[in-house]
């Protein structure tokens, strides 16, 4: 399943040019966009420098949704925006024996979940990030806990199933902390975007190599010695 086909076509119905329309006379981030497209084109495009306004402008789409205003075009279209990281984290639960329609159906519920709690007050930057961050541990976290009320049900009592998904293992708060640059662990700049974009954001790594101006090797390379680090630093909080 290609997510970002699959959205591809919302893109061109009135309803989500509508809600572009509104966007782009009601809030600030969206005002240099002529049209939808263009906005599209800028949300795609893998430059470190546009951070700070795709920030602004998800935020704005995300608080548009929670506010159930145009709240089905909006998701189709943060969907769509979001697909290369969804992409990953769909392909990494197929990889563990989830058949693809109900791993599909289990990912996207977890997104829509994601997006409607997302704290917009507190957590205004790495939007994207942070929403598939928190998407992947939902997922992870319920489907867990579904396997475990199945082989576990006479045993297992929980005055509130969704206590469940509010644990963090201690990794996660870790994982937060670098993408919110609280704690970078020793990364550098060059280190966060290889480790983000490619894992997190789902950019692919030739494209990375290109926008830093290294070689596709080198990337590659890089992000193994990265994430072995990581590996080592994180193995004492599992």
């Amino acid at each position: 399943m290609d997510i970002r086909k699959e959205f591809e076509p919302s893109l061109k119905t009135r309803s989500v040019e509508n809600l572009f329309v509104i966007l782009n006379c009601n809030e600030k981030a969206f005002e240099s966009f002529q049209s939808l497209n263009s906005f599209i084109r800028f949300m795609e495009q893998p430059s470190s420098d546009a951070y700070d306004v795709k920030d602004a402008c998800l935020l704005a789409l995300v608080c548009r949704i929670q506010a159930l205003k145009e709240s089905d075009a909006g998701i189709s279209l943060l969907t769509y925006l979001l697909s290369p990281g969804l992409q990953s984290i769909l392909r990494d639960l197929i990889l563990k024996n989830n058949g693809l329609m109900e791993a599909w159906s289990d990912l996207w519920w977890a997104f829509y979940q994601t997006t409607m709690s997302y704290p917009v007050a507190r957590r205004k930057r790495k939007i994207a990030a942070n929403l598939l961050l928190d998407t992947r541990h939902r997922v992870q976290k319920s489907l867990k806990t579904e396997t475990s009320l199945q082989s576990q049900l006479d045993s297992l009592k929980y005055d509130d199933p969704e206590d469940v998904l509010d644990e963090h293992h201690t990794q996660w708060d870790q994982a937060r902390s670098m993408i919110e640059g609280v704690d970078t662990n020793g990364l550098n700049a060059t280190d966060l975007a290889v480790l983000l974009g490619s894992r997190v954001y789902g950019e692919n790594l030739k494209d990375i190599a290109h926008q830093l101006g290294l070689t596709y090797e080198a990337v590659r390379k890089r992000r193994q010695r990265i994430e072995r680090s990581l590996k080592e630093r994180w193995s004492d909080l599992g």
